[in-house]
This record gives structure tokens, C-alpha cells and sequence, in this order.
């Protein structure tokens, strides 16, 4: 249930940020920047919050105002959203079936744009939205400028987008089309309006909701790969820019380079579960220092030319100091 008295819950608050922040009660002087309040409050009725949207409107103002005023060098911000909003813009939501009903995505869009005009009409502080996604990345381009428009139109100019909680095509776990799937996600929110993406999650047991190792052997798996080879592109600090003169298809060009001359061939999989990556067999010979590819996909050129990067991992694994097989 809600809590009974709003003022107190916030001071509550306030005494949790002041033991981590400033040192109150033994506590500690960590440079902590970002403090979310609550977590998927619109997971339908029944979910995360027990009471109704507006009690939780009203929570997060009261909460947000007086937190912001006390500690003015941070950046308080919310709520979770739960949904991702795929049908919003006109995608299917990643957790329903195409027969499931809709009232629950239209509920939690409803809840999502009230809360904005409850904050905008109250100039409550809002430094960040966060909000959550498990689509595939093509569905996490739509949704990004969907939301940062609707923030807009309510005078949110300045408030940061925060995807904090993803993991594109989760349940396929452990294979390469969703190794591929991460890297394009984290290329496609880099070309876009997001400031933060924190993928879900680090903990080593909890698959499939950790990409990045195997719950039993706790060892990298392939969408570890996926964050070593953005690392590695992330390195070298620039990215050649490509233009599209259709809106059919699109481009992608990448030039990786290796210290080893290295020579490899390998095929696409075909990809019939899923339209992400519908695909055609390809075959590639890499015979050179400096490799430059371009894939044009009528769908998703971005899946593709991930696949492009973690190839590249597999032949380029002893310079990340390890051993990587698709």
C-alpha cells in the first residue's frame, strides 16, 4: 500500500541519500548522482504500487520537490516505466502475444503521459525519465524520440533519457543473434536521443536476465563479447559516417583494424524465428590489416553489421586475451 503520510516518506529519503552522500549515521561521502524514485509503479494493477496513479503522482512530487531542495547537486529523477510503450509507436510489446489484449499497454501509456502533465503542471523537478525495454533494438530507435518528444511538448527540454533497464531479445539467451542484438542496441542509442543505457542485469546467476555470462559456469558468453568489441570501437574514438540516399535500406560501414594479419571465412545464419535479422546466407573473406564492409539490409542493417563486429571478435580473440567461438 502507498505510504500513509508522504511528507514522512520523503524525509525518509532524505535521512538514505544523507548516510550515502554526506555521512549521517556512520555513513559514507560516495558521489552518488543519480537517485530514481520508485521502480515500475505502472506494472499494471497489482504490481509495483498498490495504489492508484494519482497517489502515485502526488508521492513522487511531494517526494521529488523536497528531496531536490535538500540536496540541490544531485539529479532526482523516475519512475521505471514498465512497458517499454512499444504500442505507442506502433510495435508489438516483447512480454504479449500478438492475440493478448491491448488495455494494459493503452493503461500504462495513460499513466505515463498523466504523470508528465501532473509533474509539468506542478514545475516539479524532473532531471531524468527512466524507462525500461526488452524489444529488439529496431523497437528501441521508435520508442527513444517517441518519449523524448512527449517530454518536450510538456517544457521537459532538459531531462535526461535514461533506458536503465534492457535486454534486447532476452530470450534467446546465450546465442549469437542475441550477442548481436546488444551491440545494436548500443550503437543505435548512441546515434539517438538517450543519455543513459544500463543493461539488465551484472548478476551472474540471474540468466536469462544476464547477458553477459553463464549461470553456471560463470563464465562470458556471447554477449560479453558484444560489450568487448564496443569497448574496443569505443577506443579508438572516431566512426566514419555514412548516408543513405533511400529510406528502403540502409548502410553501415566499420574499419577495424588488427595488429595481426589474420584470414577467415564465415556464413550468416539464417534467422527464421525472428524479423530482426531475416537474412540471407553471405559469405566474407577477411584478408587484410584494415577491413572496411558494407551490408545493406532491407530491415536491419544494424543487426548485420553487429554479426560484422563479433566475426571480428571470434578472429581477433587473442588480442582481448581470450578464447570466443560462435
Amino acid at each position: 500500500a502507498p505510504p500513509k503520510d508522504f511528507d514522512k516518506w520523503a524525509r525518509i529519503c532524505e535521512h538514505v541519500m544523507a548516510h550515502y552522500l554526506e555521512g549521517w549515521a556512520d555513513g559514507f561521502h560516495h558521489k552518488i548522482t543519480y537517485w530514481e524514485i520508485w521502480n515500475e509503479p505502472d506494472y499494471y494493477i497489482g504490481g509495483n504500487w498498490q495504489g492508484t496513479p494519482d497517489e502515485f503522482y502526488r508521492l513522487y512530487s511531494t517526494t521529488a520537490a523536497h528531496l531536490k531542495a535538500r540536496f540541490p547537486y544531485v539529479k532526482i529523477g523516475g519512475y521505471g516505466h514498465a512497458s517499454g510503450l512499444y504500442t505507442a509507436v506502433g510495435c508489438q510489446n516483447p512480454f504479449h502475444g500478438p492475440d493478448d489484449p491491448m488495455d494494459k499497454d493503452k493503461w500504462q501509456e495513460e499513466f505515463f503521459l498523466d504523470f508528465l502533465r501532473y509533474m509539468a503542471d506542478r514545475k516539479i523537478p524532473f532531471d531524468f525519465f527512466t524507462w525500461h525495454g526488452y524489444g529488439p533494438t529496431k523497437h528501441n530507435k521508435q520508442v527513444a524520440p517517441w518519449i523524448r518528444a512527449r517530454l518536450d511538448e510538456v517544457g521537459f527540454t532538459d531531462t535526461e533519457l535514461h533506458l536503465n533497464e534492457w535486454n534486447t531479445c532476452w530470450r534467446e539467451f546465450g546465442t549469437a543473434h542475441h550477442s548481436a542484438e546488444i551491440a545494436g542496441n548500443m550503437i543505435a542509442l548512441q546515434h539517438g536521443c538517450v543519455d543513459v543505457c544500463c543493461i539488465y542485469d551484472m548478476r551472474n546467476w540471474n540468466a536469462p536476465f544476464c547477458p553477459l555470462f553463464h549461470p553456471i559456469t560463470q563464465k562470458p558468453i556471447h554477449g560479453y563479447y558484444s560489450m568487448v568489441a564496443f569497448n574496443q570501437l569505443y577506443q579508438l574514438g572516431n566512426q566514419v559516417e555514412t548516408q543513405c540516399d533511400t529510406e528502403a535500406a540502409s548502410h553501415y560501414k566499420f574499419c577495424i583494424w588488427s595488429p595481426v594479419q589474420r584470414s577467415a571465412e564465415w556464413e550468416y545464419e539464417k534467422n527464421t524465428k525472428s524479423d530482426i535479422c531475416p537474412g540471407q546466407y553471405r559469405k566474407h573473406k577477411v584478408s587484410q590489416r584494415i577491413v572496411v564492409e558494407q551490408f545493406q539490409l532491407a530491415r536491419s542493417s544494424v543487426c548485420s553489421c553487429c554479426k560484422f563486429i563479433i566475426e571480428h571478435v571470434r578472429f581477433l580473440s587473442a588480442d582481448f586475451g581470450s578464447n570466443f567461438s560462435l
